[in-house]
């Protein structure tokens, strides 16, 4: 073998090992994707898909990158962009080590499920783009819309 090869230590999945593992990964099934298997294999990170974004963004949890007021045309543009998956990866990591897990080996792979599915709605088997459903139809985004990062969970009333 040429060269020396940079051992990767997969029993410690940091975030260097994380976006080491990323950049190869991304560049056979691309950015999102490679989140997705990575999240689905065990590292610590949400998949920052469009749905994601929009749903976070529309929130406000991830101002900062990406403002609550953007327009569709903006957030469809940097969605994939690394600062917003940072962005993205740090408020889900936030929020899962606050809330309480169904599943508590995979708390992100659970946050990611339950907002995805409160960011679409289906239709004849597609999805649409954009939220479509109230936020505040049903527990638990009754209670995921009171939540603000710098003060953790909501704690204005129990489930």
């Amino acid at each position: 073998m040429r060269g020396s090869v940079a051992r990767d230590d997969y029993a410690e999945p940091g975030d260097e090992a994380l976006w080491r593992v990323h950049k190869r990964l991304a560049r056979l099934i691309g950015y999102t994707t490679a989140l997705h298997v990575l999240m689905d294999i065990g590292f610590n990170c949400v998949k920052p898909d469009i749905w994601l974004v929009r749903l976070m963004c529309r929130l406000g949890w991830i101002e900062d990158a990406l403002p609550a007021a953007s327009t569709d045309a903006v957030i469809n543009k940097n969605y994939q962009k690394p600062r917003i998956a940072v962005a993205v990866i740090t408020s889900a990591r936030q929020i899962a080590q606050a809330m309480h897990a169904w599943h508590p080996e995979a708390p992100l792979r659970e946050f990611d499920f339950v907002m995805v599915k409160y960011g679409q709605k289906v239709k004849r088997g597609q999805t649409i783009a954009g939220i479509t459903r109230p936020l505040d139809e049903t527990l638990p985004i009754e209670r995921i819309k009171e939540w603000n990062p710098s003060s953790g969970w909501p704690t204005s009333r129990p489930l």
